[in-house]
């Protein structure tokens, strides 16, 4: 092995990840020997955990964040108390940590990362809507009690709440309808990945050329790439997507495989055997605080 060359270790978790089908978030991936994705017991129940975290940031936030002037006064006298802040800052680190495990989770199982977006969004909709709709409850009541001859300027307004909530209901309509499709598609994509690997025909290929797209996606820098690859009959050449880690971005004469199916599906991969070297100057991938997205 040369200077400069290493093994490519489990390129599917750190990249680089290849696609000729899709880009950005919707990049799939799968480890060798692994099954596709489904949706399992354990993802409902973190799914529905992090919908209930977020139902009680929302609860616990909207207040303090708000007033009176839109809240129900008995919910703003406590939200003023110390013990109140303390369950919102638990509340908060509840949901982080929430939403990092279930969207780790759901990326690991599907290999994509906008299959843990989405599900990861349809739960902090869900939590937002039943939050607000709560303290909407509550407000009605309290109007409801109020004497007749109170007036218009006394009385809690509703307005920014009902907003606050209907957003929460649009996000958790919006990703929860798309969830099921985003990870059918992610599924069948890594069942397409797992038999092209067992049944296509496979040929050395490299990396001619990588552009980078100056945008990240999680993190991860996002290239368009040339490959290269030879068969017994003719030398192919195409471009493809790719997703990856600042650290792991490859060098042109990268070795990877490329599967071609029957179908002409193509599938590209480094080559296991064969170790490649990576652009030691890294840091002009890296993401800055205030860098860019895509999707």
């Amino acid at each position: 092995m040369s200077e400069g060359q290493e093994r490519h270790g489990q390129w599917w978790e750190s990249g680089p990840v290849f696609s000729t089908t899709d880009r950005g978030s919707k990049i799939t991936t799968i480890a060798p020997g692994k099954r596709a994705g489904r949706f399992t017991t354990g993802l409902t129940i973190g799914t529905v955990f992090t919908a209930l975290v977020w139902t009680g940031l929302a609860f616990l936030g909207y207040p303090r964040i708000f007033r009176a002037v839109h809240t129900a006064p008995a919910i703003e006298e406590m939200a003023a108390t110390w013990w109140w802040l303390v369950l919102a800052v638990l509340a908060v680190l509840f949901m982080l940590l929430a939403n990092l495990g279930l969207y780790g989770a759901v990326e690991e199982r599907f290999g994509q990362q906008s299959a843990g977006f989405t599900v990861c969004v349809a739960a902090a909709g869900f939590g937002c809507f039943v939050g607000g709709a709560l303290h909407l409850r509550l407000l009605a009541s309290a109007i409801a009690a109020m004497p007749p001859s109170t007036p218009s300027w006394d009385r809690p307004d509703g307005v920014v709440l009902l907003l606050f909530t209907g957003s929460g209901l649009f996000g958790f309509l919006g990703a929860g309808l798309a969830a099921p499709f985003v990870l059918l598609r992610a599924s069948r994509r890594q069942r397409t990945i797992l038999r092209l690997r067992e049944s296509a025909h496979r040929y050395p290929g490299q990396v001619v050329a990588t552009d980078f797209r100056k945008q990240w996606i999680a993190g991860r820098p996002q290239f368009k790439v040339v490959i290269e690859y030879e068969t017994p009959h003719l030398r192919g050449r195409f471009d493809t997507a790719m997703a990856t880690q600042s650290d792991r971005v490859p060098l042109p004469g990268f070795p990877v495989l490329v599967s071609v199916g029957d179908a002409s599906e193509t599938l590209v991969e480094p080559d296991p055997d064969r170790p490649g070297a990576f652009d030691p100057d890294n840091s002009r991938y890296q993401q800055s605080s205030g860098g860019g997205g895509g999707a």
